[in-house]
């Protein structure tokens, strides 16, 4: 018997009879394949958050596997990217094969096998942290989660059309946090290539000139990661130890240091 449920990135649409708690937590990756069209009103027992700017594996989700691998004694080889098969191009087997051959042998010169650098560096860690928290309350006391809005998208229909910028990021709508709000990369759930590429999104550093002009001072960037994530605290969507994290990251980057 389950009290609740999260799902990260998957199922059609939920049943509205459930008398269970069920949570979607979506990256952007997500949205774009297929939870955009399988989107539904929350409700007392239904919930959906989209994080902006995410990728179903991200930076996060790289390190951490990392180290769990290497703690169970099976260390990564250096450059591995999981996944060999199940490319979004490969309609049949002999496609798959030859998807997961140029998979390998880019690995294996150390290339990165995808059409653009992977992993999102939106932290989706921070904001499942907090859904886990008010997952709890909500089954316990009943105090329901708060709702955020979905990512802007000119078209749903998988693959859907993101709403962005000049600079490829997510235009408005999710939980925005720093890495999306407060830009330092173009961060997307979407890549293309061969293999799970498609689930790796992207990450493109901004050049100094970009930065420059985005952010005239070091204090102008801290202030604005700070607003974002105050925002964020209270809106419920992370916790206070993300939040200052977040802050004092970016108080001791070098972004637009003198």
């Amino acid at each position: 018997m389950f009290d609740a449920v999260i799902l990260h990135g998957g199922g059609s649409k939920v049943r509205t009879d459930l008398k269970i708690k069920v949570w979607k937590l979506l990256s952007e990756t997500d949205v774009i394949f297929g939870q955009g069209a399988a989107r539904q009103l929350d409700s007392d027992n239904f919930r959906s958050w989209e994080v902006a700017g995410n990728s179903h594996v991200d930076q996060q989700f790289i390190a951490s596997r990392a180290q769990l691998l290497s703690r169970d004694g099976n260390p990564v080889a250096p450059g591995f990217t999981p996944g060999l098969l199940g490319g979004r191009n490969s309609s049949d087997a002999a496609s798959q094969v030859a998807d997961a051959k140029r998979f390998t042998n880019a690995i294996a010169a150390g290339a990165n096998p995808c059409d653009q650098p992977t992993y999102s560096d939106v932290p989706f860690y921070q904001v499942m942290a907090a859904a886990l928290d008010h997952l709890a309350l909500w089954v316990k006391d009943g105090k329901p989660p708060p709702i955020a809005p979905p990512i802007d998208a000119t078209s749903v229909v998988p693959p859907a059309v993101m709403a962005r910028d000049a600079n490829g990021n997510s235009l408005g709508g999710g939980i925005r946090l720093a890495a999306i709000a407060v830009p330092l990369a173009m961060n997307s759930g979407q890549n293309t290539g061969p293999g799970f590429c498609w689930l790796y999104g992207s990450h493109v550093e901004f050049d100094q000139a970009k930065l420059a002009f985005l952010y005239p001072t070091h204090a102008s960037y801290v202030a604005a990661v700070r607003e974002v994530m105050e925002k964020n605290f209270k809106a419920g969507y992370i916790l206070r130890p993300e939040a200052d994290a977040t802050i004092a990251a970016a108080e001791h980057s070098a972004v637009r240091r003198p």
